[in-house]
Order: structure tokens, then sequence, then C-alpha cells
């Protein structure tokens, strides 16, 4: 399952990322993040020390990052690297390994 905000948060700096979410051992939520000012973005995720686009831009599960890879030092390469101000859109990818888990995200 994949969700993405359709209006997005306008920022100035970003800090920290922290998720309101439950999982279990059979689930995970992953993020791409989207700085883009127009709707349906370009989509981002850090890997390998530095923010790359994810899946050419569209995003996607294998290339997201969790809540706890998107540390404060992450997020200000994000603000460095790709924008200082805008408008932060998220996309987060629910996966079940094992289709009996249900991750929830609010």
């Amino acid at each position: 399952m994949t969700t993405a905000s359709g209006t997005g948060q306008t920022f100035t700096y970003l800090t920290d990322f922290t998720d309101n979410a439950t999982t279990s051992g059979t689930t995970e939520i992953k993020y791409v993040l989207s700085p883009a000012d127009a709707a349906g973005g370009t989509w981002y995720w850090y890997t390998a020390g530095a923010w790359a686009l994810s899946n050419s831009g569209t995003g996607s599960y294998t290339e997201a990052n969790t809540d706890a890879e998107l540390t404060t030092t992450v997020m200000d390469a994000f603000d460095n690297s790709l924008t200082a101000t805008g408008t932060l859109r998220v996309r987060a990818f629910l996966n079940s390994s094992d289709g009996a888990g249900t991750p929830t995200l609010s």
C-alpha cells in the first residue's frame, strides 16, 4: 500500500522526521520525500550518504527510508542539498512481508 499527502506541509528548515506508526515484526513503513511545490513532485530517498532520486523520481519501497534512518543529520542534508524551504510531501509505503500483519500510520 502506498499513500501520499496531496497538499504537503510548508517548511523553512527540516530538523527531524518522526512518524506515528504501529508495526510488528513482519511489517514495516518506509518513506520518500518530495520538496516540490507542484503536486506529485519528484521523490527522493537517502542512500550512501546523499539524497538520490527514488526509482527515477517516482518513488519505490525498495528505494525508501524508515523513520529511524531519517535522522537529524539526514534531514540537514535534505535542506543543504535539495532545498532550504518549500512544500514537503511525504509518501509512505506500508509493507507486510508475510501478508498477515498490518502496519498502521496516523
